[in-house]
């Protein structure tokens, strides 16, 4: 196996490693009392008359509730 196959392998596992933890990161801000805030009241906007899709709104809550604890992590 040549040099750059076991760079590419090694990227390769890397990348199916970090799908696994973000995958295992989101299902852990999931489960949290402030995702489930907010995907609510993210759900429930009205004043903009638009319709907020479930998956988008989903996105929306991981990114903010991300957000807030790497924001209280910095804060300590």
């Amino acid at each position: 196996m040549s040099n750059i196959e076991r760079q590419i392998e090694h990227v390769d596992k890397l990348a199916a490693d970090l799908k696994e933890a973000r995958k295992e990161l989101n299902e852990t801000l999931e489960s949290t009392e402030m995702y489930q805030k907010i995907l609510t009241v993210t759900l429930k906007q009205t004043s903009t008359g638009c319709t907020i899709p479930d998956k988008v709104a989903k996105a929306h809550a991981l990114k903010v509730t991300l957000a807030n604890y790497k924001k209280t992590k910095q804060d300590e």
